[in-house]
């Protein structure tokens, strides 16, 4: 029975990614915040700014929520996870961008370099050219997120709202950015005034199918990651997810796509078919080599 789950598993993954490997498409925009926030009615802002290490970073913002008066409330910075953009907090109308906005939040949304509108900024020059992905030095792993973007999100967002301090709410990959950051510049705890870990990755012990199935092949992975400097590797990735969205739509197709989520985050969740369509229109985002290979070191470490 374990077999055959972990071929139908493998399956699937086989399914998606060979779309994703060799899709070489003309340029498209991906699913974005940006988008989701004007089409809910919620005010946006976006903001570019750039790291001390010289890496551009996409900021989306909602100062306000679209039911209330136009003042702005404290802000709090959400932070995504691994292979994920900031488009994972506006999924629906119930998604956590909008709650905390409709909650009186200035809600500010985190885009890791490489990836979301982060990505989008470095690696579009104008429209309809074709992306340059080797634009963006992917020489960095999570301790390079947390040290120099995170910090570089704050230190913008509380000058930009005047506060001394702010809220963080970190998922995945984005609570292992909040503590490193936190970790090797402690100055940043001052700044920060509630934070929150949504699944936690620090040590990897937890087990599951996706977990224990790169720990047992770890050799063979580390080896494939040498090879690139990011994955998915593909030469555009919005025009990719697309496509996915596309082939997603089609009911045959769709029953895979379905388990493929699933199979990303290790359990199943109860999603209605359009949250699983938007999903699959930016998941899974390239994330560098250097980064998942520092993730599978505190998944054999255990430390």
């Amino acid at each position: 029975m374990q077999l055959f789950k972990l071929e139908k598993c493998l399956l699937n993954v086989i399914f998606l990614a060979t779309i994703i490997f060799f899709n070489t498409c003309d340029y498209a925009a991906c699913l974005e915040s940006a988008k989701k926030i004007k089409e809910l009615g919620y005010p946006l802002m976006t903001y570019q700014v750039w790291t001390a290490d010289k890496y551009l970073l996409g900021l989306e913002r909602i100062p306000h929520s679209k039911h209330r008066n136009e003042s702005i409330g404290k802000p709090v910075l959400l932070l995504h996870g691994l292979y994920l953009s900031s488009a994972i907090f506006t999924i629906n109308n119930s998604s956590l961008s909008f709650v905390l906005s409709d909650a009186g939040f200035d809600v500010w949304l985190f885009n890791a370099r490489g990836v979301g509108l982060s990505r989008k900024l470095s690696i579009y020059k104008k429209p309809g050219l074709q992306p340059k992905m080797n634009s963006i030095s992917w020489d960095f792993s999570f301790h390079e997120m947390g040290v120099y973007d995170m910090t570089t999100a704050i230190d913008f967002i509380l000058k930009s709202t005047g506060h001394s301090k702010l809220d963080v709410v970190g998922y995945s990959l984005g609570t292992t950015i909040s503590l490193a950051c936190l970790s090797d510049r402690p100055e940043y705890n001052s700044k920060i005034n509630k934070l929150v870990l949504m699944a936690p990755t620090s040590r990897l012990k937890s087990s599951g199918m996706p977990i224990n199935i790169f720990k047992q092949f770890s050799k063979i992975v580390n080896i494939f990651l040498d090879r690139i400097n990011f994955f998915p590797y593909t030469n555009d990735p919005d025009t990719t997810y697309r496509l996915i969205r596309r082939m997603c739509t089609n009911q045959s197709a769709f029953k895979y796509c379905r388990q493929f989520i699933d199979f990303a985050q290790g359990i199943i969740l109860p999603m209605n078919n359009d949250t699983i369509l938007d999903i699959v229109s930016e998941f899974p985002q390239p994330m560098s080599s250097k980064t998942l290979k520092h993730m599978l070191q505190l998944l054999t470490s255990g430390k």
